[in-house]
């Protein structure tokens, strides 16, 4: 199993308390903007600290095949060339001499041996169902962005208790570019539904506690954006 505190790299989330509130660029509260219709939410990093197992799953794979020579990546390298990345630019990454079907092949491998990790170990960032609450008592619509293949997006929301939280799920591969490309957080592909009304859009969860300021932000945190 996975220890988060031998993770130099990886930064860590503050609790959310009776008295933390959401923070963003202008220093004031999510209540007060208006009109806010929607919520959308990463889910890797966002929902759930779920970096360490794609680190060890890379780690492992890539070392099976002799990338680097055999030598284990490391949490900078991961961080820097492979967090947050779509299969497809990883792939021309990673592999760019393999044939196409291959690496593909080889990354699907490794999202079945991260689906493994995460049945087994994958725990929700703290406060996340406190904040799921808050924002249904507050009548706002919510959906699900993210990079991520669909199987691993839809075990993540299950083993996290959304999947009725969440009216959407949207799918980067489906949009005409991937995040950090706007298409995803703009468009919605023909399975959902559009959200016309101004937005905030959850991409690292970044929180202030009282007494301390603690925040994560690896992929630029929360925003307000008008579709």
């Amino acid at each position: 199993m996975y220890q988060p505190d031998r993770f130099r790299f990886f930064p860590h989330v503050s609790s959310i308390s009776s008295n933390a509130r959401p923070v963003h660029s202008s220093g004031s509260s999510l209540a007060s903007v208006a009109p806010l219709e929607a919520i959308l939410f990463d889910i890797d990093g966002t929902l759930c600290d779920s970096d360490p197992l794609h680190f060890y799953a890379f780690r492992d794979m890539l070392q099976e095949i002799g990338f680097n020579g055999g030598t284990p990546i490391t949490e900078e390298f991961f961080i820097k060339n492979i967090s947050g990345k779509h299969n497809e630019e990883l792939r021309e990454i990673l592999l760019p001499d393999w044939e196409i079907q291959r690496s593909r092949k080889f990354l699907e491998d490794k999202e079945a041996l991260f689906r493994r990790l995460a049945s087994e170990q994958l725990q929700p960032m703290k406060g996340l169902q406190k904040l799921c609450k808050w924002i249904e008592d507050c009548g706002l619509r919510r959906a699900a962005v993210t990079n991520a293949p669909r199987s691993n997006a839809e075990l993540l929301i299950s083993m996290l208790g959304l999947s009725d939280f969440f009216e959407s799920l949207v799918l980067a591969s489906e949009c005409d570019r991937v995040k950090p490309f706007p298409d995803p957080l703009s468009k919605s592909p023909p399975r959902t539904r559009h959200f016309s009304s101004p937005c905030f859009c959850v991409r690292g969860l970044c929180f202030r506690d009282k007494g301390r300021d603690g925040c994560r932000d690896a992929s630029g945190g929360v925003g307000y954006k008008e579709p």
